[in-house]
């Protein structure tokens, strides 16, 4: 489950509200993928999803899935639980 976000962009388009500089489409995907990591308890179960191509991001405690080639969810995972989640433009 989300405990909390990294950002309020992110928070708002998990509850549907429009990003202004976030195109249309990156924020119907991210909003699809904030639902499947709210249900999600464990790490390994992103597996099931291979577009999502979850990775470790050494060397810290940070996780990431990608949207697509520009923009990630990057998260931390402790106990079941996600935190500072937030929509990333990848290498930023």
């Amino acid at each position: 489950m989300i405990k909390s976000y990294g950002d309020k962009k992110t928070e708002k388009i998990r509850n549907g509200e429009k990003v202004k500089d976030i195109s249309v489409d990156i924020q119907m995907k991210t909003k699809r993928a904030l639902k499947i990591i709210n249900n999600i308890a464990s790490i390994n179960d992103f597996r099931n999803f291979r577009g999502f191509n979850i990775e470790k991001l050494k060397p810290t405690e940070f996780w990431s899935i990608r949207i697509n080639r520009q923009y990630r969810i990057v998260f931390k995972h402790k106990k079941g639980d996600y935190h500072e989640v937030q929509l990333s433009k990848h290498y930023e």
